[in-house]
């Protein structure tokens, strides 16, 4: 969580930055965290994600 009080994400496949976001709750960002896995998991490359909370 930022000072904001949002979540942030991140997702890079192959060190590439790809997808990034902002979301009010963590619940949201979670399930956005687990649907990116599913929607990028199958690039080449490794998918990875980072959050801040």
């Amino acid at each position: 969580m930022d000072d904001s009080g949002r979540f942030h994400l991140t997702l890079t496949v192959g060190g590439r930055m790809v997808q990034q976001g902002w979301w009010g709750s963590e619940a949201a960002a979670r399930w956005k965290w687990s649907g990116w896995g599913e929607d990028y998991s199958g690039l080449h490359g490794r998918a990875s994600s980072s959050s801040t909370r």
